[in-house]
């Protein structure tokens, strides 16, 4: 087909070819300042400058869009307004608004025929009637034509009712005689017959109980009623145990889970707060002592240490060590507790890799003088932290007797 020239090319031609492309789902792309548009095997039908008027005025500002603004419009008509805008933007095209975007995009798919913003050539509205017919429409006018003609074409063919009660008369004059006698053999059968059940009495119940249904109901109840007191006595059975396992005495659950003696970790270097040296003096009386004057008083570190403490009447037995290199598995199932020096070196040789998930199966504690600046990594730790005064000893029973309750409700909490 040969082109036409741009200037024969009027608003409301270049506006129908666009939207003939688009329905016909013909390729239109953008070509330097042209709109080019293709035929089905992908070759150049029609080529037309981008900003070329088209007969789609907006309905606020009184003027016509450019064949890149309804292009843009009807190609980026799914996404969101702010990310239209952009494609505007980049593809240097007018932005049709948002009360004009709906109707034209609704003309461009062919839902309408015509619209109000569409002018023609003198500027008054197109009416549509120039539109060629959509394919709904041609398939609903052909299905019409076929039907009329089908029709007329069996009109023709029937005979007339004169001629066809002549034919069946000519063919049927023999069989009369047979026919009566059929007649009569059936009015005699028909004669004899009786109405049995009518579609009103069909409805009526010949019985006017319900002993089966009350028996299904009664079944239906009983089961339920049975299933409901098993899972009754299921929810009893676990709370009673549920009950049994809280009321169990904190002594006797140290006992019963616990294999051996529970264990107390210390740290192992000469410089931190508490170590083998002082340990048992502020676990056990609630008195801290410096490792400096433990060594000047001649007192030597061990490799093991039993300390005992009095809870609620119990006494109760611990294990202090400051090394965990020689830990079998059941050493580390009877580990309670730590006191933590605040660096996450101390944890290496340790059964759980990083100090976060020791802190999950052990009570850690933390103590340091006041005064003294606090290690960051403490903070992101699941640590008790305790205070103690360097000159008020006094203190010290205060900030072992918090250790000693902090160890018994986690002792407590993980053994239930």
């Amino acid at each position: 087909m040969a082109s036409q020239d741009v200037g024969e090319m009027t608003p409301l031609a270049a506006l129908r070819l666009l939207r003939e492309h688009l329905i016909g789902g013909k390729p239109v792309e953008t070509e330097g300042d042209d709109l080019v548009f293709k035929d089905v095997s992908g070759l150049e039908f029609k080529r037309l400058p981008k900003h070329t008027p088209t007969a789609y005025h907006s309905k606020k500002l009184d003027k016509s869009y450019d064949l890149l603004a309804v292009w843009t419009c009807y190609k980026h008509a799914a996404l969101t307004f702010s990310d239209y805008v952009l494609r505007c933007r980049s593809d240097k095209a007018a932005m049709v608004s948002t009360v004009d975007k709906k109707e034209l995009v609704a003309y461009l798919k062919g839902d309408i025929e015509s619209s109000p913003q569409i002018l023609d050539d003198s500027g008054k509205p197109t009416t549509g009637t120039e539109e060629v017919p959509r394919k709904s429409d041609k398939r609903v006018t052909k299905k019409e034509d076929d039907a009329r003609v089908n029709k007329k074409r069996r009109v023709e063919k029937e005979p007339t009712r004169d001629s066809q009660r002549q034919k069946e008369g000519q063919k049927q004059e023999p069989q009369n005689s047979e026919d009566a006698a059929m007649d009569a053999v059936m009015k005699r059968i028909t004669d004899k017959e009786y109405v049995n059940r009518t579609r009103t009495t069909v409805l009526d119940a010949h019985k006017t109980k319900f002993e089966n249904v009350v028996k299904t109901l009664e079944l239906v109840n009983a089961e339920t009623k049975e299933k409901i007191e098993k899972a009754s006595k299921a929810s009893a059975l676990l709370a009673t145990t549920t009950v049994r396992k809280e009321q169990l005495p904190l002594h006797r659950l140290v006992k019963e889970k616990i294999l051996g003696t529970p264990i107390i970790v210390v740290p192992a270097g000469f410089s931190d707060l508490f170590t083998m040296l002082n340990a048992k003096d502020f676990l056990e009386d609630g008195v801290y002592v410096s490792n400096m004057q433990k060594k000047a008083d001649g007192h030597r570190k061990a490799q093991s240490m039993m300390i005992t403490h009095e809870e609620d009447g119990h006494v109760y037995t611990f294990k202090v060590v400051d090394t965990v290199s020689r830990f079998r598995d059941k050493d580390w199932r009877a580990v309670v507790g730590v006191i933590v020096s605040g660096q996450s070196w101390q944890f290496k040789g340790w059964k759980w890799k990083f100090p976060l998930e020791v802190f999950k199966k052990v009570c850690g504690v933390h103590i340091y003088n006041q005064g003294s600046q606090l290690n960051p990594e403490i903070k992101q730790w699941d640590v008790k932290v305790l205070m103690i005064h360097p000159d008020k000893r006094h203190l010290d029973k205060v900030a072992a007797k918090e250790f000693w309750r902090h160890l018994f409700a986690f002792i407590k909490l993980k053994l239930q």
